[in-house]
C-alpha cells in the first residue's frame, strides 16, 4: 500500500470486499485518500483483481472526480515502479482515462446514452441550463396559469379562491410556489403518490377530530415535547442544587412545575377519547398558571454579592424557561386549540390543496411539454429518466449494469437524496437476487450541508444503523468508523470536541458525539512547532452596542455607513468583529504566520463581504473573497449589455446614452456633449426621441469634432450589428471585446482582475448560450433579464487568489473539504434564517403538505395543524443543518481557530452564569431554542474549567493560560478608541459631504458652451404649472386628513394639530400627541392605542369574550410571542369585555354578521378637498386617502362601521371629542360605499375607558 502508514480503520476501509461498507469518515480522516487507495486496492492487490471498467466511481463535483481519477493514476503508477514488467497494470493505466469515475449526472447521461432505445430518447439530445431551463419552466407554468385563469367551471372559480388566499399582488407568489413543489418533487422517489398522499391528508372526517393520522402526529410530538422538557428542568434543577441557598424559591418554582409535566404526561397516555385530549391541551395544559419567579425583596438585596448574583440568574432563569418553553413551545403549540378546531383548519384549506395539487400537476406536464417540443432535457430529467429505465426490469438495463460493475464506489454520501440512491441501489448488487453487497459509502453526516439541494442525511443515518446492527434484510454490510484526525493540532481537536460533546446529539444534528465519533488526533502537538504554547482556539465576544438595538438584517445598502464613524456605536456589527478580526491577523503576523495562512469564513457572502473587505483595508491588510451576487450590478457588465441592448434595437435611448459615455467605443462622450446634443433644434423639439436627437446631431450638429465622433459610433455598431445577424453571438462579442480594447481598459482599473473575470463569464454565458435551440441576441438579452428580474443572481466572474499572499475570504460552504493553518469564523451571533418554516406553503418528505389557513372574510391566516407539524420539523432540520456547517468551520483549521460574534451583554452574562460547571451535553431545549451558532459554542465553552478556558473581561489580558480556550469580551470601553485610516471610502464620504454643504467641487471636465448652459438654466429654473399640486401629498392617511380638515375650521383646536412643514418641494407632517400621565416606563397613549386594536383584531368572537375569556385568549397570544408581557399588561380587559357585552357588542359577535375586522381602503379624491388652491388639471389629477377601518359589520340593514378609542375622556369631554372624529368616519363611510357598492347606515365611536357609545347617521 505504498509508503502511507493506514490506520487499522483506515486498512478496513480499504480491504474489505464480499459486503457493502459504510465509511463514516470524521473531519481530517483522508476519507479521499482512503477512497482512492481501495480503488487502487481493488484493481491491483484484490483477490481476484477488479478491472478498472469494472468499477463505478461517484463524487460530489466535476473537480472532485478529476482529482479521484489522478488519484488512482498515482497508485497505480506507484505499483508499477515496483513491477515495471506487469502488462496488466500497463493496460489498466490506460483505461482509466476511460473509467466510470465522474458525478452521478454524468454517469446518468452515460447511461442514458448507451441505452437510449430503451429510454425513448435521442442520444444527441441536449441538456438546458440551469438558467435557461428556470425561465422555461416559469414560462410553462405562466400559460397554466393563463388557462386556469380563463376557465368558467367550478375549477376556474377554485383557482380563483386559491390565487386570492395565498397569491396577494399578482399569480408570480403563486406560480413561485407551484415551482417550489415541483422542485421539491425531483427527490421524491414516487412524486405522484406523494402528491396523492398529501391531497388524502386534507380529507377530514365529516365530525370530530383532524383524522387519524394527524391525531396520532399531534400526540406525538406532544409527547417529545413534554420529554425534553422534562429533561430540561432536570439538567437545570442540577444546576441549581450547586448555588447557594438563595435560589431555593427558583427550584421550588420549577420543581412544581416539573409535577405538572408529570401529571400531563401520564394523562396523555391514558387519554382515549378526543374530550380527554381536548380537556388535557385546553384546560390542563392551556389554562396553566405557570409559577411566579421570586421577587427581589429587601432581604435578598442584603445578601452577600455571591447570594444575590445567584438569585438573579435563578430568577431570570425560571422566567426564560416560563416564556420560551411554557408559553411558546407547550401553551402555545398545544394549548390553544382543541381537535375540532385544527379540523376545521384542516377543512378550510382542503379545497385549496386539490387546486394547488391539481395546478402543480398541470404544471410539470406543460414543463415536460414544452421541453419535448424544443427537444431538450434539463438535469432532473436525467436522474428520473435513469431511475425509470433501470426500474424497467423487463429490459434488463440494471441487470446487465449490475453485471458490468463489480464495485460501486460513492464519496458524500450524505448529500445524496433519495432518487439518487435508489439509482446507485439499483446498480449495485444490492438489488440482485443473491443480495450480495457491493456498495462502498464513504461520507461524514457531521458535514451534510447541503439541505438547499434537497439532500437527505437520513439516508446515511439509517444505512449506518442498520450495518452496525447486523445488516438490513438479506444485504450483509460493514459501518467504519474513521475518526483519527491527520490535519489539526491536538489541542485543537480537544477544543473542538469539548464544544460538540456538549451541542451535538442524536436528537440535535442527528449523531451522537461520543466517543466513536470525537475526533482523535493522528498527529503529535510537536508537528506544529509554530503554535507551540499558544492556546489552540479562541472566543471573542463583543457586546452589541448598536443604536436601536444592532438589528441583524444588515444588507448592501448599508454599507455606506458607519465604517469610520466618531464612535463604535455607529458601526454596524460586523465592522466591529472586522476590527477584531484585524487585530488577530497583526497578531498571527507577530507569531509568524503570512497573510495566505489565515481564512475568514462567514455564513454567507452575499451582502456581507464588503463591508469585512473594507475594514481590512482600512488597517492595510489584503485580502481577497470570491463575492457571489453582484454579477448584474458590475459597471462593465451593464456597459456590454447596454452595448448588446442597442446592437439589438437602435432606438433605446437609455442603453445608447450609456453606451456614449461608456470606453467602449473610443472616448466617452462627456455630460456637456450629451447635453448639447439634447439642446440642438431637433433635441428640443417636442416628442423627439434621445436617439433621435444623437442621429440628427451626427448630421448637423454645430460641433464638427463631436459630429464625427458620432458618425463613427454609428458605423463601428452598423459593423457589429451585421456580424451579429450572421455569425455565433459569442464569436461577435469576443472582436468587440479584441476591437474597442474594453477587456484591457478594465483591467487597467480598481479591482482589474475582477472585473476581467466578469467580462469572461458574460462572453462564457453567451457561448453557453450558443447551445440552446432558441438562439439570436434578442432571446439571449431576454434570457439576462429574465434571469436578473426572477432575481436569479449570477455569481461574478471567479478570480483566484492563487499563491499571493493575501488573507482569504470565503463562505463555510465554499471551504468545505479544505484545510488552512489559521482560521477565522466570524458572524456567529448572526440570527439563523428560518424563513423556510414561516412561508405559507410548507413541504416535507415524510409529513406532505402544510398549507396555512386564510379567513379572506376576516382578513387573517393561521397555521394549520398539517402547517404547524411541517414547520416545526423544517425548524429542527434547520438547525440541525446550522449545527452540521458550525462543525464544518471549525474543522478547517490546522493550526490556531478564532470564533468572533456579537451578543446582548444581559444574555452573555446569563449564559456564563448558568453554564458554568455544568456536564454533560447543554439542555436540549435550550439547544433547539438557540437562535444563532454564538447561542451554542459561548455556552459550550462557559461550561469548561478554567484550566481548559480563560475568560478575560478587561484589556489586561487573562491570568492564566488555558490549555484549549482564551475567551475575550469585548465592552463599550473596549470598543469607543476603535478608529480606522481613511479609504478611498472615506474620501467619498467627503466628497458627498462637501456637496451637501454647497460647497464648489473639482471640476472633471470643460463647460459647454455658453447658450447650452442658458437653455438648462432656463429648464432647471422654469416654474411648474402645476405647482400647488406638488404641495399635495400623493397618498395621505384619513386621520391625516381628518386633522387637515380640522385645523382649516379651528385654528385654535387643541386636539393634535397638524402642521404644514412643507418648504415648496412637499409636505411634510409631525403629530404632536398629549403627553400621558403615568409611571416612568408606561405605555404612550398610542402604543397602548394600537395594542389594544391588535388585540381587538385577534379576538375569537365566537367564544363568550367575558373578562376570564379574554383573559385566556390573551394568554395564548401571550404563548405565541403576539404581545410582549409589557403589552399585555396595557390592554384594559374589563372594557374591552364591557364593550362586548353592550348591545353593539352583541351585533358584532353575532355569528350571522359578516365582520371584517382591520378593514384596509385606499381611494381617490379631488386634491382641492385637501387645498384648495390645488386644482388638477385633468380628472386622472387625484390624491390617494388610505385608512383602515377598526370594524366594518353587515348588521341585515346595511353596512355599519366602528371605531375603537382608548382616549382617557369623560363628560362634556366625550362629547367633544366624539364630533372630532365625526370627520374621520365620514371619510370611512365614503370608502365603504364607494368601494363596496352598499350604503353605510350607522358609524360608531366606542370609548372604552369612558364605557360610553357614540353613534352617528351619515
Amino acid at each position: 500500500m505504498g509508503g502511507i502508514r493506514w490506520t487499522e480503520p483506515q486498512k478496513r476501509a480499504i480491504d474489505t470486499t464480499d459486503v457493502s461498507v459504510l465509511v463514516s469518515a470524521g473531519a481530517g480522516s483522508g476519507k479521499t485518500a482512503v477512497l482512492a487507495e481501495r480503488c487502487a486496492h481493488l484493481v491491483t492487490d484484490a483477490r481476484p483483481p477488479c478491472g478498472v471498467d469494472a468499477l463505478l466511481v461517484v463524487t460530489f463535483t466535476d473537480a472532485a472526480a478529476n482529482e479521484m481519477r489522478e488519484r488512482i493514476g498515482r497508485a497505480v503508477r506507484a505499483r508499477l515502479e515496483r513491477a515495471p514488467a506487469d502488462a496488466r497494470l500497463h493496460q489498466q493505466l490506460a483505461l482509466l482515462d476511460a473509467a466510470h469515475i465522474s458525478t452521478l449526472h454524468s454517469f446518468c447521461r452515460r447511461i442514458l446514452e448507451r441505452y437510449f432505445a430503451h429510454a425513448d430518447l435521442d442520444p444527441q439530445t441536449p441538456i438546458l441550463d440551469p438558467g435557461d431551463a428556470r425561465l422555461l419552466r416559469r414560462e410553462s407554468a405562466k400559460k397554466v396559469f393563463d388557462a386556469w385563469e380563463a376557465r368558467t367551471d367550478t375549477e376556474g372559480e377554485s383557482f380563483l379562491n386559491l390565487m386570492a388566499a395565498y397569491s396577494a399582488g399578482g399569480a408570480d407568489p403563486l406560480i413561485g410556489r407551484v415551482l417550489g413543489v415541483d422542485s421539491f418533487l425531483a427527490s421524491i422517489l414516487d412524486p405522484e403518490g406523494w402528491l396523492a398522499a398529501a391531497e388524502e391528508a386534507y380529507r377530514v372526517p365529516p365530525v370530530g377530530g383532524p383524522g387519524v393520522a394527524w391525531r396520532g402526529r399531534l400526540i406525538d410530538e406532544l409527547r417529545r415535547e413534554l420529554d425534553t422538557q422534562r429533561a430540561t428542568l432536570s439538567s437545570y434543577i442540577e444546576m441549581l442544587a450547586r448555588q447557594p441557598s438563595s435560589v431555593k424559591d427558583s427550584v421550588a418554582a420549577l420543581t412544581e412545575y416539573g409535577a405538572a409535566i408529570e401529571g400531563w404526561s401520564r394523562r396523555l397516555e391514558s387519554a382515549s377519547t378526543d374530550a380527554q385530549l381536548d380537556e388535557l391541551f385546553q384546560k390542563e395544559i392551556g389554562g396553566y398558571a405557570f409559577p411566579k419567579a421570586p421577587r427581589l425583596t429587601k432581604k435578598i438585596k442584603d445578601l452577600p454579592p455571591n447570594e444575590m448574583q445567584a438569585f438573579s440568574m435563578a430568577a431570570d432563569l425560571v422566567r426564560n424557561l416560563r416564556d420560551a418553553l411554557f408559553r411558546r413551545r407547550l401553551q402555545g403549540a398545544f394549548g390553544r386549540y382543541s381537535l375540532s378546531d385544527w379540523a376545521e383548519g384542516i377543512a378550510r384549506t382542503s379545497p385549496h390543496v386539490r387546486t394547488l395539487i391539481a395546478l402543480v400537476r398541470d404544471v410539470r406536464t406543460a414543463y415536460q411539454a414544452a421541453k419535448a417540443d424544443l427537444g431538450v432535457m434539463d438535469f432532473t430529467d436525467l436522474e428520473r429518466r435513469t431511475l425509470d429505465l433501470l426500474r424497467a426490469e423487463e429490459n434488463g438495463v440494471a441487470r446487465r449494469l449490475r453485471a458490468q460493475f463489480e464495485h460501486v464506489l460513492v464519496d458524500e454520501f450524505q448529500d445524496i437524496n433519495p432518487v439518487q440512491a435508489e439509482i446507485l441501489r439499483l446498480v449495485s448488487r444490492e438489488s440482485g437476487a443473491d443480495g450480495r453487497g457491493n456498495l462502498f459509502t464513504v461520507g461524514d453526516v457531521k458535514q451534510s450541508i447541503y439541505r438547499f439541494r434537497l439532500a437527505e442525511p437520513r439516508l446515511f443515518l439509517e444505512r449506518k444503523e442498520a450495518f452496525e446492527q447486523g445488516g438490513r434484510g438479506s444485504v450483509s454490510g460493514a459501518a467504519i468508523e474513521l475518526s483519527e484526525n491527520f490535519r489539526s493540532r491536538p489541542a485543537l481537536l480537544e477544543a473542538v470536541n469539548a464544544v460538540f460533546e456538549r451541542i451535538m446529539t442524536t436528537d440535535m444534528g442527528g449523531i451522537a458525539y461520543d466517543a466513536g465519533t470525537r475526533l482523535k488526533a493522528g498527529r503529535a502537538e510537536a508537528d506544529f512547532e509554530r503554535s507551540a504554547g499558544r492556546p489552540p482556539a479562541e472566543l471573542h465576544i463583543l457586546d452589541d452596542i448598536s443604536r436601536g438595538g444592532g438589528d441583524d438584517s444588515e444588507d448592501d445598502s448599508a454599507e455606506d455607513t458607519g465604517l469610520g464613524g466618531e464612535s463604535a456605536a455607529d458601526w454596524l456589527r460586523l465592522e466591529r468583529e472586522s476590527y477584531v478580526i484585524a487585530d488577530r491577523i497583526e497578531a498571527f503576523l507577530r507569531e509568524g504566520y503570512a497573510y495566505r495562512d489565515i481564512v475568514i469564513l462567514l455564513r454567507s457572502l452575499q451582502a456581507r463581504s464588503g463591508l469585512l473587505m473594507r475594514t481590512l483595508a482600512g488597517r492595510g491588510i489584503p485580502a481577497y473573497s470570491e463575492v457571489t451576487g453582484g454579477f448584474f450590478e458590475a459597471v462593465e457588465v451593464l456597459d456590454v449589455l447596454s452595448l448588446l441592448a442597442v446592437l439589438d434595437n437602435q432606438q433605446q435611448d437609455i442603453p445608447l446614452a450609456a453606451v456614449l459615455r461608456s470606453p467602449l467605443i473610443g472616448a466617452p462622450v462627456s455630460d456637456s456633449e450629451l447635453a448639447a446634443i439634447r439642446s440642438t433644434h431637433e433635441g428640443r423639439a417636442a416628442g423627439v426621441m434621445f436617439h433621435e436627437a444623437v442621429r440628427a446631431y451626427s448630421a448637423r450638429g454645430e460641433n464638427a469634432a463631436l459630429r464625427q465622433r458620432l458618425v463613427e459610433v454609428f458605423a463601428i455598431l452598423e459593423k457589429w450589428r451585421g456580424r451579429i445577424r450572421r455569425r455565433a453571438l459569442a464569436d461577435v462579442l469576443w472582436e468587440i471585446y479584441s476591437e474597442s480594447g474594453y477587456l484591457a481598459y478594465v483591467s487597467g482599473q480598481k479591482d482589474g482582475v475582477q472585473r476581467r473575470a466578469n467580462l469572461i463569464r458574460l462572453h462564457e454565458y453567451a457561448r453557453q448560450f450558443g447551445t440552446f435551440r432558441r438562439q439570436g441576441l434578442y432571446h439571449f438579452l431576454s434570457f439576462m433579464d429574465g434571469m436578473r428580474d426572477a432575481e436569479e443572481e449570477l455569481a461574478p466572474g471567479v478570480v483566484s487568489a492563487g499563491s499571493e499572499d493575501v488573507v482569504r475570504v470565503m463562505s463555510i460552504h465554499r471551504s468545505k473539504g479544505l484545510e488552512f493553518p489559521v482560521v477565522i469564523v466570524g458572524e456567529l451571533g448572526k440570527r439563523f434564517n428560518l424563513s423556510d418554516a414561516r412561508g405559507m406553503v410548507l413541504l416535507d418528505r415524510r409529513l406532505g403538505l402544510g398549507l396555512e389557513a386564510v379567513d379572506e372574510t376576516k382578513r387573517i391566516r393561521y397555521s394549520t395543524l398539517p402547517h404547524r407539524m411541517v414547520s416545526r420539523a423544517i425548524e429542527n432540520e434547520s438547525r440541525a443543518e446550522e449545527l452540521r456547517v458550525l462543525y464544518v468551520a471549525m474543522t478547517r483549521a490546522r493550526e490556531r481557530l478564532v470564533l468572533v460574534g456579537t451578543q446582548t451583554e444581559s444574555k452573555g452574562d446569563l449564559a456564563r452564569s448558568r453554564f458554568a460547571g455544568h456536564i454533560g451535553p447543554l439542555p436540549l431545549a435550550d439547544r433547539q431554542s438557540a437562535t444563532c451558532m454564538l447561542d451554542w459554542v459561548a455556552p459550550a465553552i462557559f461550561c469548561l474549567s478554567e484550566r481548559d478556558a480563560a475568560f478575560d473581561d478587561n484589556a489586561g489580558g487573562a491570568a492564566v493560560a488555558p490549555r484549549l480556550f482564551a475567551a475575550r469580551r469585548y465592552r463599550l470601553a473596549d470598543m469607543k478608541e476603535w478608529r480606522l485610516a481613511p479609504t478611498g471610502h472615506s474620501s467619498s464620504k467627503a466628497l458627498l459631504t462637501r456637496y451637501a454643504a454647497y460647497q464648489p467641487l473639482a471640476r472633471t471636465e470643460t463647460l459647454a458652451e455658453r447658450g447650452v448652459i442658458e437653455l438648462m438654466e432656463r429648464r432647471l429654473n422654469s416654474r411648474y404649472p402645476a405647482q400647488e399640486l406638488t404641495r399635495v401629498p400623493a397618498v395621505a392617511a384619513a386621520s391625516e386628513l381628518k386633522r387637515r380638515w380640522e385645523t382649516r375650521q379651528d385654528a385654535e383646536e387643541p386636539a393634535a394639530a397638524f402642521r404644514d412643514q412643507g418648504t415648496g418641494g412637499g409636505v411634510s407632517f409631525r403629530f404632536d400627541l398629549p403627553a400621558l400621565d403615568g409611571a416612568p416606563g408606561e405605555l404612550e397613549a398610542t402604543q397602548r392605542g394600537t395594542i389594544t386594536h391588535e388585540f381587538f383584531q385577534r379576538v375569537a368572537l365566537a367564544r363568550p369574550c367575558d373578562t376570564a375569556d379574554l383573559r385566556r385568549q390573551l394568554n395564548a397570544m401571550l404563548s405565541e410571542g403576539l404581545f410582549s408581557q409589557r403589552e399585555s399588561e396595557a390592554i384594559d380587559l374589563d372594557s374591552v369585555a364591557w364593550f362586548f357585552a353592550t348591545e353593539l357588542g352583541r351585533r358584532v359577535r353575532d355569528a350571522r354578521a359578516v365582520v371584517l375586522r382591520e378593514w384596509p381602503f385606499v381611494i381617490g379624491i379631488d386634491p382641492a378637498r385637501y387645498k384648495p388652491e390645488a386644482r388638477p388639471l385633468d380628472e386622472q389629477d387625484l390624491m390617494l386617502v388610505r385608512g383602515i377601518v377598526d370594524c366594518l359589520f353587515d348588521s341585515g340593514e346595511g353596512w355599519e362601521i366602528l371605531d375603537y378609542k382608548t382616549d382617557r375622556v369623560s363628560g362634556v369631554q366625550l362629547e367633544d371629542r366624539a364630533a372630532l372624529y365625526r370627520g374621520q368616519l365620514s371619510i370611512y363611510a365614503h370608502a365603504v360605499e364607494q368601494t363596496r357598492g352598499q350604503a353605510v347606515v350607522r358609524t360608531h365611536l366606542a370609548f372604552l375607558a369612558a364605557r360610553q357609545v357614540v353613534s352617528f347617521h351619515p
